[in-house]
């Protein structure tokens, strides 16, 4: 009774626990892209520049970092690039000082977002294109932008651009994760023959056993090279970032490749079993915890751990099950070489395979979805970028790798079948279909490589923000005026401030001598901030230019002789420069994705709580018999290199064999 509670039970607890937290994770930064610049995308100036500003939603590495500004015959390389900080510099702002001037050096995060500043030349009458290369100061990814501004003349807007993967980085990349899944497949391999002892099978997993140990070797020497590949150019910059967090979580993942190499090592040699059990898990949690972290869950500003322990889960479950269906694959077309026998023993040890490959299929499935959320922005990011069109043929890879193994395991299980299908397929052992099912496990190893060298699908233009759109014309009442302020057009860039102020009293007791207007984020940080002159009509109008899009504090003063000032302060939306428009859609899919994870967590945690069940009850009934994967496998001929000398011998010539379940005959000791 009590295995069955834990199997109804339990699954029920993973499943609320799962949705408490996959509800409760926040949206984390996970690539450094392009937030607004200063000039906007698509503005147009009235006169040359001296200063480019680009606000970048995380810090990048100056050694990587190269801007080009080209029109017409002109090509500018800007010199002088230097990055300040912008993410807690209120204080200074609202002391006059500005908070732009602040190095980058005097930064408390290299997650925290910057601007990067450069000196521009003086610049004739036409329209300019700037380009931005850079790489990110906290998982070292490329990151590219573009954008277009015009002085005296009409320009469009560039609008979102990606950078393009480096083919060496995604091959490089590949290499580490193909020594992490043979490392994690070949443990499994070994976990499924362990129960059979017999020469063949204990032949192929040891050789998969010596194959995952080159592999995690090879994996650990390659991302030495890509990390090498990622820090050139950069000189002593490239050490302080080895030194810092970077490194720490490199040499986690590092760590985590060795242990599952010596742990491939140990089982091979057959030595200190629970040291390779406990250097196995150790290393399975470090490697996968590691890439996690190099990755896109440990960008941002704060760490997501939800973000973090989601992604280890998922690449444990992906790693696992395609190093394990490739190695398998292998293993497998050994087998067969040997006779009626091999082909048993193939049968039995890819029925084995199946449940664990079910529960790597479950979490994978569900850790994806949650993780798409982050990456995935909306179904226009899906669709128009390269990152979410490598996103689905990734899925597409592991769908028809999926869908071939859900084809062996119906072949490999009789009992699924009915009636002449039934009889057809019960001796029949996959070959070609496997290696189908190895190569498209393979393929959707390279694109995922290939998506953690990309630029996530991510950004302003990719999304519609979602709140209720804003009135840049706002009325209130501070002490005895009221005011009416009206910014237009309300984009970064240059702006103009129309303010109204009437009094309330009558008669007035001082005239108005002087308006001032001042555009603070929402950390405190001075964005602009202008003194007004008074037009004809009683209005008072001051130039503001807005230096980024998002949710502000606006505060207007108003100084008047013999009163002191009155201030007012309302909240403001600056929109951004250029409204992103839908090709099919731009609205959030973050909470989509959340529901449906749930979703697919609760139906799955019901089906394994059915399946337990099942399983419970059917070896409830057979606790004395032997095991179903093996039952089709000759017993007596363990220890043989070949199975011809099993097969030689029948029944009737052998008075001491027994034939048993699948007719096969077992020879006498």
């Amino acid at each position: 009774m009590i295995p069955l509670l834990r199997r109804a039970v339990v699954p029920a607890v993973v499943v609320a626990l799962a949705m408490a937290v996959f509800a409760g994770a926040g949206p984390a930064s996970a690539h450094a892209f392009l937030v607004s610049s200063n000039p906007a995308d698509g503005q147009v100036l009235d006169s040359s520049p001296t200063v480019l500003r680009m606000r970048l939603s995380e810090s990048v590495l100056l050694g990587s970092t190269s801007v080009t500004v080209v029109g017409g015959s002109v090509r500018h390389e800007l010199t002088g690039l230097r990055l300040v900080e912008t993410a807690d510099g209120g204080a200074a702002a609202k002391d006059g000082a500005d908070p732009l001037t602040r190095p980058r050096a005097a930064a408390s995060s290299d997650e925290a977002p910057v601007e990067l500043v450069a000196p521009l030349p003086a610049l004739g009458r036409g329209s300019y294109r700037v380009s931005l290369e850079t790489v990110s100061a906290d998982d070292l990814h490329r990151t590219a932008a573009v954008l277009v501004f015009g002085i005296q003349q009409q320009v469009s807007a560039a609008g979102r651009q990606e950078a393009a993967p480096r083919v060496d980085e995604a091959l490089l990349r590949w290499v580490v994760l193909a020594g992490l899944c043979l490392g994690l497949g070949a443990a499994l391999v070994r976990r499924l023959a362990t129960p059979a002892r017999h020469g063949s099978v204990v032949r192929v997993a040891r050789a998969c056993d010596q194959v995952a140990a080159a592999a995690c070797a090879v994996a650990a020497l390659t991302a030495v090279g890509l990390l090498a590949v990622q820090l050139s150019g950069e000189g002593s910059a490239g050490l302080d970032t080895l030194f810092g967090a970077y490194g720490a979580r490199w040499l986690t993942r590092e760590t985590g490749l060795l242990l599952i190499g010596a742990a491939a090592v140990l089982r091979w040699r057959r030595l200190a079993p629970r040291t390779a059990r406990l250097a196995l898990a150790s290393g399975a949690v470090l490697a996968t915890a590691g890439e996690a972290l190099l990755g896109h869950a440990g960008a941002g500003v704060t760490t997501s751990w939800v973000r973090v322990a989601a992604t280890a889960l998922h690449v444990g479950a992906a790693a696992t099950w395609a190093g394990a269906a490739v190695l398998l694959a292998g293993c497998a077309l050994v087998l067969r070489r040997e006779g009626v026998p091999g082909r048993a023993l193939a049968r039995a040890l890819l029925r084995r395979f199946g449940v664990p490959a079910a529960a790597c299929v479950s979490v994978m499935v569900v850790t994806g979805v949650v993780l798409a959320s982050s990456v995935v922005a909306s179904v226009d990011a899906l669709l128009v970028t390269d990152y979410g069109r490598v996103l689905l043929l990734k899925v597409a890879a592991a769908a028809v790798a999926l869908a071939l193994g859900l084809a062996h395991t119906r072949s490999l299980h009789p009992r699924l079948l009915v009636g002449r299908r039934r009889a057809a397929t019960a001796a029949v052992t996959p070959g070609r279909s496997l290696v189908v099912e190895g190569v498209a496990a393979g393929a959707a190893l390279a694109l995922a490589a290939l998506l953690a060298a990309g630029q996530p699908a991510v950004g302003p233009a990719l999304v519609a923000d979602p709140a209720a759109p804003f009135d840049p014309t706002v009325s209130a009442f501070a002490d005895d005026l009221q005011e009416q302020l009206s910014i237009q057009p309300n984009r970064p860039g240059p702006n103009v401030a129309v303010i109204t102020v009437s009094s309330t009293r009558r008669p007035d007791p001082a005239p108005v001598t002087g308006v001032t207007v001042a555009v603070y984020s929402k950390n405190g940080g001075l964005r602009s901030a202008g003194t007004g002159e008074r037009s004809a009509l009683g209005q008072w109008s001051v130039p503001v230019t807005m230096t980024e899009a998002g949710a502000a504090d606006a505060v207007v003063t108003v100084t008047r002789v013999g009163v002191p000032p009155t201030e007012l302060a309302v909240d403001w939306v600056v929109a951004q420069a250029v409204p992103p428009r839908a090709v099919l859609s731009l609205a959030p899919l973050r909470g989509w994705l959340l529901a449906v994870a749930c979703v697919l967590a609760a139906l799955l945690a019901s089906a394994w709580s059915v399946a337990g069940l099942r399983r419970w009850r059917g070896r409830s009934r057979r606790r004395t018999g032997p095991a179903v994967e093996w039952s089709e496998v000759p017993a007596g001929a363990r220890a043989t290199r070949t199975w011809a000398a099993a097969t030689a011998l029948a029944p009737d010539q052998d008075p001491g064999a027994q034939p048993d379940r699948s007719g096969l005959p077992v020879p006498s000791r």
